[in-house]
Order: structure tokens, then C-alpha cells, then sequence
């Protein structure tokens, strides 16, 4: 028999819906556990439960005692893993893990009440404390969308982050790990590999709406404290946003063809210098696919003009 309702609902409460063995917020990807099986007399009591996510529940029952290898999670350590998290959500509040800073920051309960960014446009009324939560929670769903290349998804929720943080009078706190307008940068990043994956033409707008250059790269890089200057995968995208920009029939007309070209011409001695730290065969290939497309696209369209770098 499953839990009852007031049971289940008392522990997840209690867990802030993260997993007491990972500590993973799981949102609705959750289950409660019974300690002691109830094939063995285990009881529907609270005192017998914990939250788990589905990884950790499948390990706690994945164990046979008839080919033993490696060691059982028995009742006793769960209850204890389960109590810890317990206490450190109740003297502390739940639990938010900040992955681009590497560090866990306690909030208020209220902000991990609903797991889905709010729409665009939605009205914003939190407070200070759960703001600050459900940024940090909007950007690590962010960044593991971009990762796994969902950028269309990532734009979303790095939005709504925004959103909230811009919603506040006070910006500070939203740097707890700090590395606030680096995340602007991720943002831009993503409208461009959109637009670049076929996206709608409202992703390059908003690329080139950010203001993004070289001077606004290195501004980050100084106001975030990070080492170095700045990285092959930087002028990569500025190569990007510059070579869409340039067989854009809607943009095109902002600056003259001469200046897009030559601008072109210069990321692609920048991102091919081999004194870049992090010069990866990745980005030179896609850099050279790009220089393939400009001399194409300028054939056709601009007889009359000539990329700098082909002789």
C-alpha cells in the first residue's frame, strides 16, 4: 500500500522535494520510500519514509542479498541520511545548488514551490529571498538545457532568471556565486545557435539587440574577476553573430557591407591565432565552415565585393 496522503505530503515538505540520499531537487521526479519494506512489516508511518529520486529509489531496491556485491543501504543509514537533510533544511531552508559557482545556498521554502519557469510576461511577486532561489534554480535548468543543446528551451528559462533578478531593486544578491554577466553572455550564445539551428529571425535580433563585442567580452571577464582574456570560443561566436549578420535581409542594411566584411576578416585572424588558450579542432572547423559560407554567399550576392582574407 502506498503512503497516505497527509504522510506523503509531510515528507515532502520536509525534504524540500530533494532526494535524501543525492539531495537532488527533484521536482515531480519523486517517490517516497518505504525504509523497512512493507513485505517485512514495515509501517504506512511517517517515521518509515524518505523522499527519493528515481535514480536513488532504483538503487535502494536494486540490491540482491543472494549475489551480494558491493554494500546494502540498511534502514538505520537511511533514516539517517534522511534526518540530516531534515535538519539542514529546517535550521537553514531548502537547499539550491549553484552550478556554475559550485556552491549550495539555503532560501526560503516558498521558492521551490513550482518546478516550471513562469511564462514571458507573467507578473513577479516574491520575495527578496525567493527571488534569489528561483533565479539560481531558472539558471541551472538553463545551463543543462544548453548543455544538451536544447537552446531554444535554455533561452526560456535563462529569460525568466532575468526576469526575476531584474525585477529587484537589488542586483548584488544575485551573484551570490557571482558570475551574473557571464551568464548574460551564455544567453547570447544561445539565441545565436538558434538562429544558426534554422530559429525563428527574432534569435538574431535579440543576439544583436545584446550589444555583444569584443569590448563588452572583456568587460565581463574584468567585472567577473576571471583569469585570462578572451577565449577562442568568444570570438567564435562573435565570427558567428557577424557572418549571420552580414546575409541577414533584414539587418544587413545597419552597417555597410565593407565594415561587416572587414570585421569578418579580422575575427577570423583572431579565433586562428595559435596563442589562444583554448584552441579546440571543434571551433577551427566550424570557423572554417563559416569562411566557406562567406566566400559562397558573396559570389552570389555581392559580385562586387571581395572577403579580404581570398586572394
Amino acid at each position: 500500500m502506498p503512503f497516505p496522503t497527509n504522510v506523503k505530503t509531510n515528507l515532502l515538505v520536509q525534504a524540500g522535494r530533494r532526494c535524501c540520499l543525492c539531495w537532488e531537487f527533484c521536482g515531480v521526479k519523486i517517490e517516497v520510500h518505504h525504509i523497512i519494506p512493507e513485505s517485512e512489516g514495515g509501517s504506512d508511518d511517517e517515521g518509515n519514509g524518505m523522499p527519493l529520486c528515481f535514480d536513488c529509489h532504483a538503487d535502494v531496491h536494486a540490491y540482491d542479498d543472494r549475489h551480494p556485491k558491493g554494500t546494502k543501504f540498511r534502514p538505520e543509514e537511511l533514516r539517517q541520511h534522511r534526518d540530516r537533510l531534515f535538519r539542514w533544511i529546517k535550521q537553514g531552508g531548502p537547499l539550491v545548488f549553484d552550478r556554475l559557482a559550485g556552491e549550495a545556498v539555503t532560501v526560503n521554502s516558498e521558492a521551490l514551490l513550482r518546478e516550471e519557469p513562469p511564462p514571458v510576461g507573467a507578473p513577479v511577486d516574491l520575495k527578496h529571498d525567493a527571488k534569489i532561489a528561483r533565479y539560481l534554480r531558472y539558471i541551472r535548468q538553463a545551463e543543462q538545457l544548453k548543455d544538451r543543446g536544447q537552446f531554444h528551451e535554455a533561452i526560456r528559462s535563462f529569460e525568466s532568471a532575468f526576469r526575476l533578478a531584474e525585477s529587484d531593486a537589488d542586483l548584488t544578491a544575485y551573484s551570490q556565486g557571482g558570475n551574473y554577466h557571464l551568464r548574460q553572455l551564455l544567453l547570447w550564445e544561445c539565441h545565436l545557435e538558434s538562429g544558426a539551428q534554422g530559429g525563428a529571425r527574432e534569435n538574431l535580433r535579440a543576439a544583436f539587440n545584446r550589444g555583444v563585442d569584443e569590448n563588452a567580452i572583456r568587460q565581463v571577464f574584468f567585472r567577473e574577476r576571471l583569469p585570462g582574456g578572451l577565449r577562442c570560443r568568444d570570438y567564435f561566436y562573435l565570427l558567428f553573430q557577424e557572418s549571420l549578420f552580414l546575409f541577414d535581409e533584414e539587418m544587413g542594411h545597419r552597417r555597410p557591407p565593407q565594415e561587416r566584411l572587414a570585421r569578418i576578416g579580422d575575427l577570423m585572424d583572431l579565433i586562428e591565432n595559435p596563442h589562444c588558450p583554448d584552441r579546440t579542432d571543434e571551433l577551427l572547423e566550424r570557423a572554417r565552415g563559416i569562411e566557406r559560407n562567406v566566400i559562397t554567399q558573396l559570389a552570389s550576392r555581392f559580385p562586387a565585393e571581395r572577403y579580404s582574407r581570398i586572394t
